[in-house]
């Protein structure tokens, strides 16, 4: 087993290559005690952080209006630990509620869903996918055991259900309208600083929902509302350079080679 002195020798190395960045990331989530004074340091105004690699961290700015689907494969690498969570979350609740022969209401289901969530995603490094930075998920302390985080700028509030409520505080209002008091102030297009994870269940825990909402206002109209699949059929499709024009791969046989003699 390595020290923590491994780990920030690592650190202090630029990444070279996706091997070096998940070994980089296996020493994080073994040793993020160790380095706990360093991220205090970083976590000033954040709540994820972004260790040092080397590498590039790549932030891109959406704006409501931006196509939901790139909103969503941006945020893929929180999303995808979050759907883990919840689908963790739910059985064990039900097998707790009904070992101790409480009364099933959904209030208190939802609460230690929300806890055993919260308890999963506090801490844990989001998985690389798009750039060198190590992202480290901070939950907000919110009442009541509610999700709330903030991922590369954007509020994130995980909630219960297949639809916004209205906002009943002025936070939430704020929430609903991406931090600002008039979305179209000076006839400029808002960027998105709001998104919603809706999730809903069946009997028992069973038939997750997950579904990823752009708020709109503060009656619970949202902009757009897409499903999060679950990771497993969540495809990461790497970009590839043009094709050749002849499909690459199989040559060409289709013309004689120069030189051969036809029989």
């Amino acid at each position: 087993m390595y020290g923590g002195g491994f780990l920030w020798r690592l650190l202090e190395h630029p990444a070279k290559n996706l091997i070096e960045l998940s070994f980089i990331r296996f020493h994080v989530l073994l040793f993020h005690r160790t380095a706990a004074k360093f991220t205090v340091d970083m976590t000033v105004g954040f709540q994820v952080i972004c260790l040092p690699t080397g590498g590039k961290q790549i932030t891109l700015t959406f704006t409501i209006q931006s196509d939901p689907e790139k909103v969503r494969e941006q945020y893929r690498p929180f999303l995808a630990p979050l759907y883990e969570a919840l689908e963790a979350a739910l059985p064990l609740a039900y097998d707790i509620i009904e070992h101790q022969g409480w009364l099933p209401t959904p209030q208190l289901f939802s609460h230690m869903v929300r806890a055993d969530v919260k308890k999963s995603l506090d801490g844990k490094a989001c998985p690389i996918e798009y750039d060198d930075a190590i992202r480290v998920l901070k939950m907000d302390a919110v009442s009541m055991e509610g999700l709330a985080t903030t991922v590369d700028g954007v509020d994130f509030k995980i909630l219960k259900g297949e639809e916004l409520r209205p906002a009943e505080s002025q936070a939430r209002e704020y929430f609903y309208q991406h931090q600002t008091a008039d979305l179209f102030t000076n006839g400029k297009i808002p960027e998105l600083r709001s998104l919603v994870v809706l999730w809903e269940c069946g009997a028992q825990g069973k038939t997750l929902r997950v579904s990823l909402a752009c708020p709109k206002d503060a009656s619970g109209n949202w902009f757009w509302c897409i499903p999060i699949p679950p990771p497993a059929e969540w495809m990461v499709v790497p970009q590839q350079d043009t094709p050749p024009a002849n499909g690459g791969g199989d040559l060409d046989i289709s013309k004689d080679e120069p030189g051969e003699k036809q029989v």
